[in-house]
């Protein structure tokens, strides 16, 4: 005769009942929203993905899981790749140069992020200098900030002011940062400095909205690369303006 907990289905291992496989899911989100995120550069798209991977985990038999964190990351890892694959074409179709969504990573954010290396106070600092004198007209105090290799990458998407292709050379990038720096100071825009994708950026803010991002790379004391993010549709997850 058989009883009733030899019945009843078995569990994969760590799974137990929905309050344990919830806990396990949520134990390995920070991992598996870093996984997606860094594949796809896209917020909304690693959330899907998330969610995608949270059905097949509470759909999954016993012998598919082995290592729940080793089951879930692979589950997320394909489920990004299909996307990628499926999304090619759109993105060949992109306007403008395709820069991830950006995604604050500072200190006190939500914990269920991830938190990419630490903003150096030394890259603050840099970033500083250089909104400084870019604010003040300053091309050659900014050109002994960037690197000789130095490159402005944009993305508008389309739908917001972007530059059709990167700037290359400290020259070039330090006059166009004047140029787009003046243009913010005549919108009146307030300004928020925090790490943005493990790098320190600035978000600003008009009437209230995220309007554009600008993030910084440095090696050996300078910028070596600069990302200007205006798309509207990557900026609309960004936390509301300093009150």
């Amino acid at each position: 005769m058989t009883g009733d907990s030899e019945s009843a289905p078995r569990l994969p291992p760590g799974r137990g009942d929905d309050a344990t496989a919830l806990a396990v899911f949520e134990e390995h989100r920070g991992l598996l929203f870093a996984i997606a995120y860094r594949m796809l550069g896209s917020f909304s798209d690693a959330e899907d993905m998330l969610q995608e991977t949270f059905i097949r985990w509470r759909r999954a038999s016993e012998a598919d899981i082995r290592s729940p964190k080793a089951f879930l990351v692979t589950v997320v890892s394909r489920l990004c790749i299909n996307h990628l694959q499926s999304a090619r074409t759109q993105r060949e179709e992109y306007v403008g140069e395709w820069l991830p969504e950006p995604l604050v990573t500072e200190r006190g954010g939500d914990a269920s992020r991830p938190r990419f290396r630490a903003t150096t106070g030394e890259h603050r600092e840099l970033l500083e200098r250089f909104r400084r004198a870019a604010g003040s007209g300053d091309v050659d105090q900014l050109v002994s900030l960037l690197s000789s290799d130095v490159v402005m990458h944009t993305d508008g998407g389309g739908k917001a002011a972007a530059l059709a292709l990167p700037i290359y050379g400290p020259e070039k990038v330090a006059r166009a940062s004047v140029h787009g720096l003046g243009k913010l100071a005549s919108l009146n825009v307030v300004q928020r400095i925090v790490e943005i994708n493990g790098h320190p950026g600035i978000v600003s803010y008009q009437d209230g909205c995220p309007q554009s991002v600008f993030t910084v790379e440095a090696r050996d004391g300078r910028i070596q690369a600069i990302y200007i993010v205006t798309n509207p549709e990557k900026l609309s997850h960004l936390p509301p303006p300093p009150s």
